[in-house]
């Protein structure tokens, strides 16, 4: 059972300019992420990491040069206002690309702080055979509404303590483990019987906008 690793990063971005590219510690933020998955192909977890992307924005970057990954080119149209299910299908579907594994391990450039530990784990549960898909979640344990009603707790029964309430899974994009072919045949991310991982925010931490850099800053420098 192989695990193939691969990421979309894209210089222009609608709602932050050049995310993937922004300063965080010195380092480009798409390094951290790239970085974790480069660890798991050292330590024969996965295959070499693929970066997906319309150009070669990475090999004159001093600090991608002791990471391991293979960069695939993919048409200039796919940098433009397109969604998660356009660049996987062009992906599996691009005849320069051989991928040797049943797995796709897509993780977010823009998540910094994902533990090597947490994909190894969602890895471990996939080779199990009880699970056959991944993705992260984070647990809330606060007091939830939706569509004008409450959906972890009853407004007629005393107001529970928050650690005692029913987390509300929230899923985060940081990163899914599912078949090749579960997508391809029903363009579907998350299988029949998901693991979900749970994580704290912080490694969950993924940024799109503008005050969410700023946070990922901060966690830097604790």
């Amino acid at each position: 059972m192989e695990f193939q690793p691969v990421t979309f990063i894209r210089k222009n971005s609608s709602r932050l300019a050049n995310k993937s590219f922004l300063d965080l510690d010195g380092k480009p933020l798409c390094y951290y992420a790239t970085k974790v998955m480069s660890d798991l192909y050292d330590e024969g977890y996965t295959n070499k990491p693929i970066l997906y992307s319309s150009k070669d924005y990475y090999s004159s970057l001093d600090s991608f040069k002791k990471l391991h990954y293979i960069f695939h080119k993919r048409d200039k149209s796919l940098d433009g206002p397109v969604n998660f299910n356009d660049l996987m299908s062009s992906f599996l579907s691009d005849k320069n690309i051989k991928i040797d594994s049943d797995y796709i391990v897509f993780f977010c450039a823009t998540s910094p702080f994902m533990k090597k530990e947490t994909i190894i784990a969602m890895i471990n549960k996939i080779k199990s055979g009880e699970y056959d898909s991944s993705f992260t979640g984070i647990p809330i344990r606060n007091f939830c509404w939706y569509e004008g009603k409450t959906l972890n707790y009853d407004l007629n029964e005393e107001i529970p303590w928050t650690q005692k309430l029913t987390p509300i899974i929230q899923e985060v994009s940081s990163l899914y483990i599912f078949k090749n072919n579960l997508f391809e045949e029903t363009g579907r991310r998350i299988g029949y019987k998901p693991y979900i991982k749970l994580i704290d925010p912080i490694e969950g931490h993924d940024i799109d906008y503008g005050h969410e850099y700023v946070l990922a800053k901060k966690m830097m420098e604790e």
